[in-house]
């Protein structure tokens, strides 16, 4: 499948995957991870862009969203700690050119 043809299932498909096999994550963390990445990309979906298109400001608004929704701040860390490893990730395999991080 083209890079730019791939969905966001795809991408969450591949990026467990990398989490999986390449840094040998445990099934709880693997499933945290997804949670977290879908709660970003729920969030693109909503304000029209995908994943492969984020800027730095849309993270940020992102974060502030969390913020705003009462999500407290230990499970912000976590949750954003996954959106950078979701976006190293997306770096390393070709699927964008640069960290929006």
């Amino acid at each position: 499948m083209e890079l730019s043809k791939k969905t966001p299932k795809n991408l969450m498909s591949d990026f467990i995957r990398y989490l999986k096999l390449q840094r040998s994550m445990s099934a709880n963390t693997l499933d945290a991870y997804e949670r977290d990445v879908e709660k970003l990309l729920t969030f693109l979906s909503g304000i029209g862009k995908e994943a492969t298109e984020v800027t730095l400001e849309d993270l940020q608004t992102f974060a502030a969203q969390l913020h705003d929704i009462g999500v407290g701040p230990r499970s912000q860390c976590r949750i954003l700690s996954g959106v950078r490893a979701f976006y190293r990730f997306l770096t390393l395999d070709g699927y964008i050119e640069q960290d929006p991080n």
